[in-house]
Formats: C-alpha cells, structure tokens, sequence
C-alpha cells in the first residue's frame, strides 16, 4: 500500500467500524507528530462531507522544555491553518507521576486522556479520536507478551472503545510518512520517542525490525492477532456480563480524586471457583481495575499470587500490588485495597493479622514503579533523580566486572530474581530493614542511617529502592547482601543512577 491510497482506505475503515456513527463534534488529540498531524488532516478532509466538526487539542506535559513549547505552538498553526482553533491543556506530569506512584510515561498517558475526556465533555463532543496506527498496535501486543500480561493484553488496542475512536489503526507508519511527504505536510518529532531507554522504543527501533526481517509480514500479523484476541474477549464478556459491568466501570480518576480515603474491593472465594479457569482470570482482572492504578503493571505473577491467596484460605496473609496497592487474604476471600493517604502524603497502611512472627512486615507506600527494563524520574527540589534499568548476561556481567565495580557510585547490580515485590522507588519508611551480611541479619533502615550519621533531619528525604519493606539499594552506596549477585545468579539487574 502507498500513502497516495491512505485517505480511500481511511474512509473504509471508517465505514466499516462506523467509527463517526451519531457524531456531529469530534476531539482529536494533536501533538503535532506525523501521527496525529496525519490524523488530523484526514479528518480534515472529510469534515465536510461526513457533517462533523473538529476540535483539535494539545496536551503540554510539563517536560522536555523548550521543545515542548514547540509542539504546542505547532499544533496550534496546523489547526490555524485548517480553520480551527487549538486547545492547549498544560498537565505537571512529572509531579503526577510521583504523587500517584507511577511512571512518567504512564502518568503521561493517564493525564493526557484526563484533559481530552475533560474538553470532550465541556464541548459536547461525542467522540474523541487517536492517531495510534498498526505498528503501535504490534509494539502493545509485543509488550504485553513479553512482561507477562496474560491473555487479555494480547487484545491491544481497539478501533472503538466507549468514546474513544481509533481511524489510523490499520494504517501502517511507513503509509503515514508517504502520505504526508505526498502532500507535502510537515510534522515536529518529539526526541523522547528515539530514547532507548523506554521499553516500548526499544520494541520499535529493534525487536520490531528483527522480526520483520524474519518473517516480513510480522507486523501486521501480530496485528491481526489483536483483532482477532478482541473478538475473543467479547466473547467472554458477553458470557460474564457481571465481569463486562466491572470492566465498563472506569474509576480511573475517582481513584485520583479520592486518594484521601481509602479503597477497597472485596473478591469472594465463593464466586471465584465456580469459574473456569479462564473466567477467573477475568474476574481478577475486572476486580483489579477498580483499585490499581496503571493495570498495564499486572502480570502473571500476580494474578498467581492472588490465586494462591485464595486458595490457601490463611486470613491475612497479603500480597503486593503495582501502585501502593496490596492484597489480604480474608475468611470469605481476599479483599484488595488502596490505602488512603495522609496529609504528608503516607499511606495510612492497615497491618496484616496472621502474619507469621519470621515474616518481614509489608507495607504499602508511595513511590515510582521501576520498570525492567525502563527508567523513572523522581522529582527533587531541584531537578530529577533519574533511574535507569536493564538485565544483563552473566558473561558479559563476569568478563566486565572490574569495569562495573568501578561504577559503583552509581550502578548497582542485583540478583534479579530474588525481587518478589517489584521494584519500588520511594523514600524511607517505617518497617524498612537491610539484610547486611551472609547469614541474613537484618538492620533498620533508620538505625543504619543513625550509625551513617545522616542527620534527623535528611532522612525522611533520602532515595531507596525498595521491594515491599526490604530495601534493594539505600542511596547512594548500599545495598542489601541478600540481593547481592552470586555464583547462583541466573539473571543480573543493573541500576544506573542519574541526576538531572
């Protein structure tokens, strides 16, 4: 296909999803990237004809700086000269990010759907529409296979979900770059999209290609996948119309806004095991999205240990959960829970009944998620701390390790499977310990910072990198013995720190 057929083919698959069914008004998001800048001059397009008005909007995130001021002043001379006006919304997403536990791309995203959802209602829109094209779609089923999401994440994203519309979805990014050099419509990039450290870069610019190499349709053979795990999904909800009720039910920013009391959502065990085993896992799934922020973040892993609770039937006993959310096994099921927050902004944290005396206490705290491999800013008075993740070979571990050793003042490297948790990184907290020799004694984290003389004062404000209430990595030289990478290491986790 040539960027010359795509506005044919865009009114096709318009048509055929009847994604501009009962709209008269239409959002669309506009960064000012070859995507949305290719979106909106298709929708543009065919305005007139298909009777619709647009809405073009901005999100400014709040980084990158100067060049974000110059994508919004972009966007709004694209809209200017297509005859409309452009709504700039300006979000903190880095504050956002911290406050709510999640990472800076995920806080991006909340926040940018937030404010075209918002302008979307106060317009009376009925529609809001997407630039995502095909290859996004391969690089969300990619990454949802790869970090273990189960099933559902292989449905990625759909043409249509409740007002959100996707027209470009069966577009290819190589038909949308043709399509706008044709025409000669020029686009701004956003240099973030280039960084390898986000994972879905990563998935892009080299996991991406080297399957296309192999087998050179695989992009759109994964995205047919998709399409074909969507028909499969309804399937199901169509089966559980009490799990399709709970999953229609987007509390998403009801949690934001009411993270000054706590949340709680009861799983009965009852309900539970008179499900197949399929069908647990969408009940799980339903029942997760009311309380977890980012549910992307929920693996495999996950979904077994809360199988695990049920079935072991020991009232509280808990497991963590993405986001400051945790899980407690109670004599009817298990009940999953958001704490509330003080007004420091600590989680007001229920202890565990039943917790066995040689059991670590687990609390639920606010910080950052650390994707692996990834990387997260936590924002400081001045500037970020900047955490970088990724896992490396023990060969390449060993054969380097004077070099790595000599990076010690801001890399770390860890026995990556010894994390249970996830990586969390936050700041102190009561109940957090260290294991500081081989024969796994354990000091406080308040008690080493004592014996470091870190003033009162600073200790509060101190960086670790925690899994539960075992601190990985206590900034900026110490690190848990327990975690320590050994002759029985399978997989090495390195941890580059950086200021910025």
């Amino acid at each position: 296909m040539k960027g010359s057929d795509l506005p044919k083919r865009f009114r096709a698959y318009i048509d055929r999803e009847n994604l501009l069914d009962g709209v008269k008004t239409l959002v669309v998001g506009l960064s000012g990237g070859a995507d949305s800048v290719c979106l909106f001059s298709l929708l543009s397009n065919i305005s007139k004809e298909y009777g619709i008005s647009l809405i073009p909007v901005h999100v400014h995130h709040g980084i990158r700086g100067e060049e974000a001021d110059r994508d919004a002043r972009f966007s709004c001379e694209v809209a200017t000269a297509a005859g409309c006006s452009c709504v700039v919304c300006h979000v903190d997403v880095p504050n956002y990010a911290y406050e709510c536990s999640i990472s800076i791309e995920e806080a991006a995203r909340e926040l940018r759907y937030h404010e075209l959802e918002e302008v979307c209602r106060e317009r009376n829109a009925e529609a809001i529409a997407l630039a995502h094209h095909r290859g996004d779609q391969a690089e969300t089923v990619l990454m949802n296979l790869l970090r273990g999401s189960g099933p559902v994440g292989l449905v990625g994203m759909e043409p249509k979900r409740k007002n959100r519309i996707r027209p470009l979805l069966f577009a290819s990014k190589k038909e949308i770059l043709e399509y706008l050099q044709e025409n000669n419509i020029t686009y701004v990039e956003d240099s973030t999209n280039s960084d390898p450290a986000h994972t879905r870069n990563r998935i892009r610019s080299e996991l991406l290609p080297l399957a296309e190499a192999i087998f050179p349709q695989a992009e759109a053979h994964i995205a047919a996948l998709a399409g074909d795990m969507e028909k499969w999904y309804c399937h199901l909800q169509k089966d559980l119309p009490e799990i399709e009720a709970l999953i229609e039910k987007d509390r998403e920013f009801e949690r934001r806004e009411a993270m000054e009391r706590e949340l709680r959502v009861s799983i009965s065990r009852e309900i539970y095991f008179r499900m197949s085993e399929a069908n647990q896992t969408m009940y799980l799934r339903a029942m997760l999205s009311q309380i977890v922020i980012g549910l992307k973040d929920i693996s495999r892993k996950h979904y077994e240990q809360l199988d695990d609770l049920l079935k072991k039937k020991v009232p509280g006993r808990r497991a963590d959960l993405p986001g400051g959310c945790f899980a407690v096994s109670t004599y009817d099921g298990i009940d999953l829970v958001m704490p509330a927050k003080t007004e420091e902004g600590a989680s007001v944290d229920e202890k565990s009944e039943g917790t066995g005396a040689d059991e670590p206490e687990k609390m639920s705290v606010p910080g950052m998620n650390i994707p692996v491999p990834g990387q997260v800013h936590l924002p400081k008075n001045s500037g970020f701390s900047s955490f970088t993740t990724e896992l490396i070979d023990r060969d390449t571990f060993y054969k380097k390790k004077t070099d790595f050793f000599e990076e010690k003042d801001y890399t770390k490297y860890i026995d990556y499977d010894r994390i249970e948790s996830g990586l969390l990184l936050r700041h102190p907290c009561e109940g957090d310990y260290l294991v500081i020799d081989g024969d796994g004694n354990r000091k406080k984290l308040n008690r080493f910072y004592i014996d470091g003389k870190v003033p009162r004062e600073e200790r509060a404000s101190q960086e670790v990198i925690a899994d539960g209430s075992h601190i990985v990595w206590a900034l900026p030289d110490r690190i848990s013995e327990y975690y320590k990478v050994t002759d029985k290491t399978k997989r090495i986790l390195k941890i580059t720190r950086d200021a910025i």
